[in-house]
C-alpha cells in the first residue's frame, strides 16, 4: 500500500468514526446506566424535526360527554383522570369531581365546598385509586388532603405540614408528594405517606445546591398503568417510574441548554436578563409506545415524542414540522397504557369542519369531547 493511499485509509476511517459517533451522539441510547437518552434542543436544529401524527397514532376514538338540559355541565377542564371505572373531571371555578362512565354518560358530582368536616375550601389537585375507587382531594388553602368514596361518601381527611405543589395515589393506598421549589424549613423533592399522611420514605431528592425554581405548572405527577411518572427535576433531567415499592429512572434528557451555576444557587432567580438561559420540564405522558415531554425556556415551548418501539425521537419546532394526517387530536390531558387521553373543548370542535359534521348536535355551550388516541 503506498503512502497516499495509505493516508486515504486512514482520513476515510477517522470520518466514518466521526460520522459514527455523532450519529450516535443524536440519536437516543441506552446510556451506562440504561437509561433512554433524549435529545432535546432549543439553540441547535433536532435530527428529526418532521413528524406525521400517524406516526404516532394508529386511529382515535371519540366520546362526547354528556349535556345537562342542553347545557354544558363543565365550565373548564383543569384535570383528569381516565380509569377502567370512568372519566373523571376536575373542573377548580366550581370547585367540583364529575364523574361520566366510559360511553360519556354523566354519573356523579363529587363537591363539597365548604368549611366543615368532610368539606374543603379549593381543590388544588386531585387523584382516584383505581384499586378502591376512592377520590382525594388536595386542598392547599386548609393544607388537607380529603379522601371521599366511589359513592361519595366522606371516609376520612389528614393535614401535610409541608407545602407540595402536586399529589398522586399509589395502588396500595400511599400517597406521593412533590414539590420542587426551595422553601427553608419545608420539605422538598417527591416522598411517601401512608394512606393516612403518616411519612415513609424520601423517594426523590434534589441537590441541595440546585436551590432554582424554574417555574409552578398544573400538574407533575402522571399515571401510567400502575406506575406514577414524574418528569424532572432539572437538577438530574431524569424521568422516573415509581411504583409502590420500586423507584427508577429509565430516561434521561440532554437538553442542550445548561442553567448557569448562579442561578441554579437563586430560588427566586428567575428574571428577563436570564430569559432563554433556563428551562422548565413539565407535562410528561406514556404509553407502551410512546413517551411525550413538554418543555420551555420562557422564548419557546418545545416537545419531544419518543416512539418506545422505534427507538426514534421527534422534536417539531413550528406548526409546518407536524403533518396533521389523523382526525383531529386536541389538548394531551392524560394517559393509559394503550393511549393519549385528549380534549376537545366545544371551541375547538366548531373550528374544525370536519367535527362539525361528525358532531352537529355540539353548540357553544356544550361539554367537551374526549378523544382517546391509540399509540402504535
Amino acid at each position: 500500500m503506498s503512502l497516499v493511499t495509505r493516508i486515504r485509509y486512514i482520513v476515510t476511517m477517522i470520518a466514518l468514526c466521526v460520522i459514527v459517533c455523532c450519529c450516535s451522539m443524536n440519536n437516543n441510547k441506552q446510556s451506562n446506566h440504561g437509561m433512554v437518552g433524549l435529545s432535546v434542543r432549543f439553540k441547535t436544529a433536532s435530527q428529526n424535526n418532521t413528524i406525521r401524527m400517524s406516526d404516532l397514532f394508529c386511529k382515535v376514538k371519540y366520546i362526547p360527554l354528556e349535556n345537562s338540559d342542553n347545557a354544558s355541565l363543565i365550565n373548564r377542564v383543569d384535570d383528569l383522570r381516565f380509569t377502567n371505572d370512568g372519566i373523571y373531571i376536575c373542573d377548580k371555578s366550581n370547585a367540583s369531581i364529575l364523574r361520566f362512565d366510559l360511553d360519556g354518560k354523566f354519573v356523579h358530582r363529587y363537591q363539597h365546598r365548604g368549611r366543615g368536616p368532610g368539606e374543603y375550601i379549593n381543590i388544588y389537585q386531585f387523584d382516584v385509586n383505581e384499586t378502591t375507587g376512592n377520590i382525594s382531594i388536595y386542598d392547599g388553602s386548609s393544607n388537607r388532603v380529603l379522601v371521599y368514596s366511589s359513592t361519595d361518601i366522606f371516609l376520612y381527611d389528614f393535614r401535610i405540614d409541608d407545602v407540595p405543589r402536586d399529589f398522586a395515589q399509589l395502588p396500595n393506598g400511599d400517597f406521593l408528594f412533590y414539590t420542587h421549589d426551595y422553601m427553608r424549613g419545608v420539605r422538598r423533592g417527591l416522598w411517601q405517606t401512608d394512606s393516612v399522611g403518616r411519612f415513609k420514605q424520601q423517594v426523590i431528592t434534589i441537590d441541595e445546591d440546585f436551590l432554582f425554581n424554574s417555574g409552578f405548572h398544573s400538574k407533575y405527577l402522571r399515571h401510567y398503568g400502575d406506575t406514577v411518572v414524574l418528569a424532572g427535576p432539572e437538577d438530574k433531567n431524569l424521568i422516573y417510574h415509581i411504583a409502590c415499592d420500586t423507584t427508577s429512572a429509565p430516561y434521561i434528557l440532554d437538553v442542550d441548554i445548561t442553567i448557569p451555576r448562579k442561578l441554579q444557587k437563586n430560588p427566586l432567580g428567575a428574571s428577563d436578563k436570564y430569559r432563554g438561559k433556563y428551562y422548565t420540564i413539565f407535562n410528561c405522558y406514556e404509553t407502551e409506545h410512546l413517551l411525550t415531554v413538554s418543555l420551555h425556556d420562557t422564548y419557546q415551548h418545545i416537545a419531544i415524542y419518543h416512539h418506545k418501539t422505534t427507538g426514534v425521537t421527534y422534536q417539531p419546532m413550528k406548526s409546518d414540522d407536524i403533518t396533521d394526517d389523523m382526525p383531529p387530536i386536541g389538548l394531551f390531558a392524560a394517559s393509559t397504557p394503550e393511549a393519549i387521553i385528549t380534549v376537545l373543548s366545544a371551541e375547538y370542535i366548531l373550528s374544525f369542519e370536519q367535527l362539525t359534521e361528525t358532531f352537529p348536535q355540539i353548540n357553544e355551550e356544550s361539554n367537551p369531547i374526549i378523544a382517546i388516541a391509540y399509540t402504535q
